[in-house]
């Protein structure tokens, strides 16, 4: 058992270690986003995510050396087009939220995404749950709530403020988190039954046509105005630097971890947002968010408690990679043991994250 342990702590170190550089990422991108709209007041989200997606469907190149390209899009391009379509919005929403919202917000109430995809599981992937499971996702919820009061309260609080505003921006992260489960769920689907390079070049390929048709429809007048900057340039090829490699990076980090621990090292992106809204956009700050913060960490960490119903198999957690059932077991099934990518946080979290 101590020779296991030996052998299996470089596996959890590497896992930490990709855990904390995905927080990193995602708390860029909040960052960026903040900047943009903030500083700059550059209001397109859809032309932010654009570039994410252009380098993503650059893994086209890969199935085409293989051959499998052609196939892929006769046989599946209405599957991927569907994902490609809720991927879009869903960081359409999140990055419009900044415009609204804080990124202390923005990074807490991105949690929505586990009971949403929780509910999408049961029902859509017959997955069952525990019972501790299901209560830290209600208060997870709770956190939630919590975080929009404090929001109200500290609009409320300040003048020239609109709290109206702020209730929009945290009502489009959580619909963004909402499409970001939706996302989550179809691409845990996907991975196991098909590659995860397969995956991310479709949803790049289909993701670039869809943003930017909509980025024509929606922010051609914003882009003939906006300022053009070295600046702006510089923070919006930052942000999409940010979300490629969190596209990319989650499946490496999975290969190395389990979604457990994939999962806890997210929550320090909520710790690196929060210092960074108070060195970099000067936020005040409720007690209320320490509160909310409290009551999400509590609810997530109790989803992860390990748990087993009484006459049923330990239960399979939304995004956890399927172990093998014999260790000794090689070839094409651990081939495709490794392709199944769990992701349930982020998305662009990576989403995030794909």
């Amino acid at each position: 058992m101590g020779d296991e342990n030996r052998r299996g702590l470089p596996r959890i170190v590497t896992g930490l270690v990709f855990g904390q550089v995905l927080s990193l990422l995602i708390t860029g991108t909040g960052i960026f986003s903040t900047i943009l709209a903030d500083t700059y007041h550059v209001e397109v989200p859809t032309t932010q995510s654009f570039l994410n997606y252009f380098l993503l469907s650059l893994f086209c190149l890969v199935l085409w050396r293989k051959g499998t390209l052609k196939q892929t899009l006769q046989d599946r391009y209405g599957w991927y087009l569907l994902f490609a379509f809720i991927d879009v919005e869903a960081n359409y929403l999140v990055v419009k939220a900044y415009q609204y919202t804080t990124i202390t917000s923005v990074m807490l109430l991105d949690c929505f995404t586990i009971p949403s995809s929780v509910v999408l599981s049961y029902y859509f992937l017959g997955t069952y749950f525990t019972i501790t499971q299901l209560l830290g996702s209600a208060i997870c919820i709770g956190g939630l709530v919590t975080l929009v009061v404090a929001d109200i309260a500290i609009a409320n609080n300040e003048d020239g403020s609109e709290p109206a505003n702020v209730i929009s921006g945290d009502l489009f992260v959580l619909a963004g988190s909402f499409l970001y489960a939706c996302s989550n769920v179809g691409q845990e689907y996907t991975v196991r039954q098909r590659s995860r390079i397969e995956y991310l070049a479709c949803i790049g390929l289909f993701g670039t046509l869809l943003s930017g048709f909509q980025l024509g429809i929606l922010e051609h007048s914003e882009l003939s105005t906006m300022d053009w900057s070295r600046n702006v340039l510089l923070l919006m090829g930052g942000f999409a630097i940010c979300l490629y490699l969190m596209y990319v990076f989650t499946p490496t980090m999975m290969l190395h971890s389990s979604a457990v621990v994939f999962n806890l090292s997210l929550l320090t992106s909520d710790f690196y947002s929060a210092i960074a809204a108070v060195l970099l956009f000067d936020q005040k700050f409720s007690l209320l968010y320490i509160a909310a913060f409290s009551i999400t960490i509590i609810g997530l960490i109790l989803y992860h408690v390990p748990s087993r119903k009484v006459g049923q198999p330990q239960i399979q957690r939304i995004g956890e990679e399927e172990e093998e059932e014999d260790n000794g077991e090689s070839g094409e099934g651990a081939d495709v043991a490794d392709e199944s990518v769990p992701s349930l946080r982020y998305s662009a979290r990576e989403g995030r994250i794909p």
